[in-house]
């Protein structure tokens, strides 16, 4: 019984690595797929970008009124939504990067673009918050308006919380195939 584990186990190695003229081993192509990188997170991060692009193009805030007409203030109609709107597009161009090529460096680009994503989001939600807090108790005992923050700043934290655990996962996966690679 150990015997077909031990066959199963070389031919599997074999179909892994293939020796040069030198005797050196090299990588071949069934090989190639448990060195690279990309899959869960790429996807993840893929996920976490087009979450922040939908997040900068919908309400960061909105405030309605006592007849149920409402007013929304889309991210793209701020400075910091047309700062996010270029993370996000540069966080999907290091995403495809560092997925397609297993790149440390591109994994590292959307950690960084994923952490400003998040930092926009939280500083413009709390100063949101903290503005709105001020129309509601002036406005809101009279019955005339009343302000939240919207779903826009929600979804590009939590896209720029996405790209920066889908990095994280990547950087230790790349170390490993690293690794594997040195060891191997």
């Amino acid at each position: 019984m150990s015997t077909e584990a031990d066959a199963a186990n070389a031919a599997s190695t074999s179909e892994r690595t293939a020796m040069t003229s030198s005797g050196t081993s090299e990588p071949t192509a069934a090989n190639a797929s448990s060195t690279s990188v990309p899959t869960v997170e790429g996807a993840l991060a893929g996920l976490g970008c087009a979450l922040g692009l939908l997040g900068v193009l919908l309400d960061w805030v909105t405030v309605t009124g006592p007849v149920g007409g409402g007013l929304g203030l889309k991210g793209t109609d701020t400075d910091d939504g047309k700062i996010a709107l270029a993370l996000v597009i540069l966080a999907f161009a290091a995403t495809l990067f560092a997925a397609m090529f297993g790149s440390r460096v591109g994994f590292i680009i959307v950690w960084l673009l994923g952490a400003a994503c998040l930092a926009i989001a939280i500083i413009d939600g709390r100063d949101a918050t903290n503005r709105l807090a001020n129309v509601n108790i002036d406005a809101a005992p009279a019955g005339f308006f009343h302000g939240s923050v919207g779903i826009g700043l929600w979804l590009l934290g939590i896209g720029g919380a996405l790209m920066l655990v889908a990095s994280l996962m990547g950087l230790h996966r790349s170390a490993e195939a690293g690794m594997i690679q040195r060891t191997g």
